[in-house]
């Protein structure tokens, strides 16, 4: 049986909660992860401007890119969740 026609086949309702109930434990998993990156590179550089002050500049580079991994982590897991939703609704009103 193929991957398509393994999606397609009738499933019951606990089983769609147990599909979205997965995708929301793996959404929340990509947002855990690259909030942790974001994080460790910002505790990184506190570290580092501890030992030997830096330039304004590389404090204001850090800054956007910290900033640009909470934007890209929020899209991310946000983008995840609502096509997760989607899949849920529509898998439960078509049965």
């Amino acid at each position: 049986m193929s991957y398509i026609q393994e999606y397609r086949r009738k499933r019951s309702y606990w089983q769609h909660v147990g599909l979205l109930v997965g995708h929301i434990a793996a959404s929340a998993l990509i947002f855990v992860v690259v909030f942790i990156f974001g994080w460790g590179i910002g505790y990184i550089v506190h570290y580092l401007n501890g030992i030997q002050p830096l330039s304004d500049w590389s404090g204001w580079l850090v800054q956007v890119v910290e900033l640009g991994f909470l934007l890209i982590d929020l899209i991310l897991s946000g983008s995840v969740l609502v096509v997760g939703a989607w899949r849920f609704l529509h898998d439960v009103v078509r049965g």
